[in-house]
């Protein structure tokens, strides 16, 4: 393991094949990656390279594409997509298409590459959200605290806001743990187990954070329910975004009705008006 002293600096369109390579090689063998590209590692390494580049070509347009260097060396990689531009949009489509069909010409490995992605892709929340991913490290330095400094980066760029991410590996949901994140979802993908995880916004922005029983606020204007790792935003003029459709209506009705406001359900405090009222309806 080396000890790094790294620079953390936007990357460039020239340094676009190297963060490919980079990022294939770091995450070769991510379960994922093994089920949709094969088995053998360098066929599946040059898979994953070609379906990188389309892939970090469109972050790098859409959102920011951060790299750590130590010297020359490129040595980790980050990518965000910021709020309404996770999804790309039809002028998008060609690239990444091609980036898809290139990465497998198997028509097994296409189907599953779909199904993983899809799946991925509808459960992306409503509420806006910066989309973090790839975060890879090269081999040799992993473990030297190269991630977490890039994830700092990161939760800087967009600070206050929310973040949302996806993994195959329990290893990384621990990681990404201490950041503040937790699992929104853990959909079975290809028979295999992945986790969709989320770092709800934080007071600061104009939000409000809700948190055993206490609630912080900017604004009084706009409340935020935190339910079981879900989040639900009480907006002017937009009324409530639910993350679990199914809740939407119910929430609404209960929270006009019984606080005009918002309710920690684990504690039963209730904020109105930017008040915590501790009676139960």
């Amino acid at each position: 393991m080396n000890t790094p002293v790294p620079g953390i600096f936007p990357l460039g369109s020239q340094h676009l094949p190297a963060a490919a390579d980079l990022c294939a090689l770091a995450m070769k063998d991510n379960p994922l990656h093994v089920r949709v590209f094969g088995q053998p590692d360098s066929p599946r390494v040059r898979r994953l390279t070609r379906l990188f580049r389309g892939l970090l070509a469109y972050v790098h347009r859409k959102g920011a594409l951060v790299g750590a260097f130590n010297g020359r060396e490129l040595v980790g990689v980050i990518g965000l997509l910021p709020p309404r531009h996770c999804k790309p949009a039809f002028r998008d489509m060609p690239g990444l298409l091609l980036a898809l069909l290139m990465s497998t010409k198997s028509p097994v490995g296409l189907i599953r590459l779909a199904v993983w992605l899809g799946t991925w892709a509808r459960i992306d929340p409503a509420e806006p959200h910066w989309h973090l991913g790839p975060l890879a490290v090269k081999p040799a330095w992993q473990g030297s605290g190269i991630g977490t400094q890039l994830m700092k980066h990161a939760l800087h760029h967009g600070k206050g806001d929310c973040f949302y991410l996806e993994t195959d590996t329990p290893a990384n949901v621990v990681f990404y743990g201490k950041f503040g994140f937790s699992v929104r979802a853990a959909p079975e993908i290809l028979s295999l187990p992945s986790w969709v995880m989320i770092r709800p916004g934080a007071a600061g922005d104009g939000g409000v954070v809700v948190r055993h029983g206490q609630v912080q606020s900017d604004d009084r204007d706009e409340r935020l329910c935190f339910i079981a790792y879900r989040c639900m935003y009480v907006k002017p003029g937009r009324g409530i975004e639910c993350s679990v459709p199914l809740l939407q209506n119910f929430m609404r009705t209960f929270f006009r009705n019984h606080y005009g406001g918002c309710v920690d359900i684990a504690t039963g405090n209730g904020w109105h008006d930017g008040r915590v009222n501790n009676t139960k309806p």
